[in-house]
């Protein structure tokens, strides 16, 4: 993934109005999205994809939006697209195995994406723990299933697909991880919070 971290935003946004394609939109988009803007990263993925439909890092961007707005199927299919099209990318294996896994899909066909990440990367943490993590078939109520979150992938799209699949005790969880390490806006753990606890309440 490129490094375009020498750029400010306004430089970013001049870029992009210039051409639509530039292969810095997707860091654009990256930063709507940490701000929580997600309308205009939608649109600058959306806009720049149709310029540029084979950018990965914008394709993974646009995936990262529609688990925050619930549409976890979508996000499904965009990071397989990705996977399907160059599977060396760690950061859409590694987040694609967390979807399916959300998604309660067959174990036996994550773990395929899994031993790929390890012949991509034979130390990888996260992949050795999933394996640890699935020896054996686990029969256990999905709704209060274990979750463990890949610290390395941006830990607030977890929290809103937990929200959205119902595992509601496991989302307060990442919440508050994600506050105690000062990964999330203040205002909006708070607003979250309480909508979180008022679902548990339930």
């Amino acid at each position: 993934m490129s490094d375009t971290s020498e750029y400010t935003k306004s430089q970013l946004e001049h870029k992009f109005a210039e051409d639509f394609s530039n292969s810095t939109f997707p860091k654009l988009a990256e930063l709507y999205f940490s701000e929580y803007d997600f309308i205009r990263s939608r649109q600058v993925c959306e806009i720049g994809l149709k310029h540029a439909p084979n950018n990965y890092e914008g394709q993974y961007v646009l995936a990262k939006i529609e688990l925050i707005e619930g549409n976890t199927i979508k996000a499904e299919r965009i990071l397989k697209k990705i996977f399907e099209s160059n599977e060396s990318l760690l950061k859409p294996i590694k987040l694609l195995i967390e979807v399916r896994d959300s998604l309660n899909r067959s174990k036996i066909e994550t773990k395929k994406y899994v031993d790929i990440l390890l012949s991509n990367a034979p130390d990888d943490v996260f992949a050795h723990k999933w394996l640890n993590d699935n020896k054996e078939p686990k029969n256990f109520d999905t709704k209060v299933a274990t979750f463990n979150i890949n610290p390395n992938i941006l830990s607030i799209t977890f929290y809103e697909v937990l929200k959205t699949q119902k595992y509601y005790q496991q989302a307060e969880n990442v919440l508050n991880d994600l506050n105690s390490i000062k990964k999330i806006d203040a205002k909006f753990y708070k607003q979250e919070l309480n909508i979180i606890k008022d679902l548990i309440r339930k």
